[in-house]
């Protein structure tokens, strides 16, 4: 069955189809991060367990969390862009792809990506907060640790580590905004 493509989605599909084109190469996927010496992806792939030959699939949504009586769902815009998986493993690495050049005001940088995450208090509680910062931060007041799992079949819970994919200067702009941040 073809792959249905949303406009809005693109890019994901797109990295999926690129980090699947990498990885049947010779090199792989020894692609370099910039923010951490000697990572590469094929290394954070193996240190959440994922050797060999991995799958890659775009817009896979989170599964609900459940904490004793209390679930909580994420919306239809909480889906991991990139999900590395195995066939034969229940283990995941999340990909997040930010390609875009608008929106990285420090205030709104702060917003997206450092701000902690909450819960609505709707009758359905939802998570709140950027998949940036549900990634990075995984704890929320009343649910501790959240194990997230993405909703696929079989359900594959995320690794700790995540890849983040941003335009070399998006991430020179982060950096610099993250600094000052850090300062204060």
């Amino acid at each position: 069955m073809p792959t249905q493509i949303q406009l809005f989605h693109v890019g994901e599909v797109v990295l999926a189809n690129l980090l699947d084109g990498l990885a049947r190469r010779r090199d792989g996927l020894k692609i370099p991060c910039r923010a951490h010496e000697n990572c590469t992806v094929s290394g954070v792939l193996a240190h959440a367990g994922l050797h060999g030959s991995v799958l890659f699939s775009p817009n896979v949504p989170l599964s609900p969390l459940a904490n004793g009586d209390t679930e909580l769902l994420f919306d239809g815009a909480h889906c991991v862009d990139v999900l590395a998986y195995q066939e034969a493993s229940t283990s995941a690495v999340a990909f997040e792809a930010r390609l875009g050049l608008d929106r990285l005001s420090a205030a709104e940088f702060k917003r997206r990506f450092l701000a902690g995450l909450a819960r609505t208090n709707h009758r359905v509680q939802r998570v709140k907060g950027s998949m940036v910062t549900i990634l990075g931060h995984r704890c929320l007041e009343g649910f501790g640790d959240l194990r997230l799992r993405a909703a696929m079949t079989p359900i594959r819970e995320l690794a700790r580590p995540w890849v983040l994919v941003v335009r070399r200067n998006t991430l020179d702009k982060m950096v610099k905004i993250r600094t000052a941040a850090d300062r204060s």
